[in-house]
């Protein structure tokens, strides 16, 4: 998630991604880092992360495909409810 837009009192430690070819499970970091142990992967393999780990009041992404190189993978959470109205006076 960007910079400010996880409560400070929200951790990322604990939330778990599924590597959805194999089943393997990470779980994140308090910097929100996950690493999987090099393998042959599927080429149609999938990172999910567990909704069940995330903070309260946030959803994850859509199951993500990996890159076809080393890059990182990068996973953005956001609020579950979007802000409907401002009103200023």
């Amino acid at each position: 998630a960007a910079a400010g837009e996880i409560p400070v009192d929200a951790s990322l430690q604990g939330i778990r991604v599924v590597l959805t070819s194999t089943g393997a499970v990470a779980a994140c970091d308090a910097d929100g880092v996950f690493v999987f142990p090099r393998a042959p992967y599927d080429a149609a393999s999938t990172v999910i992360v567990d909704a069940d780990t995330l903070p309260r009041g946030f959803t994850g992404p859509a199951p993500l495909a990996i890159p076809a190189t080393d890059d990182d993978i990068n996973i953005a959470i956001t609020p579950q409810r979007a802000v409907e109205r401002t009103t200023f006076k």
